[in-house]
């Protein structure tokens, strides 16, 4: 009898742990599809970006600490422009990315950072204090930014050469703090160091 009892136990000790693998396995294809699909809409973003490299930026004005900042008083800087929205998750993780570009270039005269989104006053400052969000960010309305993103998804970061031309678009974002750290250091500041 006792020997059956060992016996059941081994077994349901053997099937629990097979089924918890499993399903971890399963979690991990899960995952795997999942971060195949991000990548997959990150290619899609980035061939559609790419068409808009060379061209002239779309014009603009907006008033930036009572100065009227325009497409003709940036030129001869390097601009970088991001473009964001609060629930938008890939958004968010790139907050601490964007902290470090801005930290890195922001005493640099031949360097602009500006930060839009369509979100409101209220929201702009709850996201600024909840991420300590160092940069300046503009609230601009939700068709402007669609303009002045080229039409392409969240988060959209631009770099634009002095004479006002587009040089790179990055469209999607990652789902880790890290991946976008690494992404920005392998990819956006190079460029932005290209140009300056």
């Amino acid at each position: 009898m006792k020997s059956l009892f060992n016996f059941t136990f081994i077994c349901f000790l053997f099937f629990s742990c097979s089924t918890a693998n499993n399903k971890k396995a399963e979690t991990s294809k899960e995952m795997s599809y999942a971060d195949s699909l991000v990548n997959a809409e990150l290619a899609k973003s980035t061939s559609k970006s790419q068409e808009q490299v060379g061209s002239t930026y779309p014009s603009f004005a907006f008033t930036v600490n009572k100065q009227q900042v325009t497409n003709e008083s940036l030129r001869g800087k390097v601009v970088f422009i991001n473009f964001w929205f609060a629930s938008c998750p890939p958004c968010r993780v790139e907050f601490e990315a964007l902290n470090k570009l801005y930290e890195k270039y922001r005493e640099n005269d031949s360097f602009v950072f500006l930060s839009f989104t369509y979100e409101n006053g209220g929201e702009i400052e709850r996201i600024r204090k909840e991420n300590d969000l160092r940069f300046q960010i503009l609230s601009i309305s939700n068709e402007e930014c669609r303009r002045l993103n080229l039409n392409n998804g969240y988060p959209t970061n631009v770099v634009i050469d002095k004479q006002g031309v587009i040089r790179n678009v990055y469209t999607g974002g990652h789902t880790s703090s890290d991946e976008s750290n690494q992404f920005f250091v392998k990819n956006i500041y190079p460029a932005i160091e290209k140009l300056l």
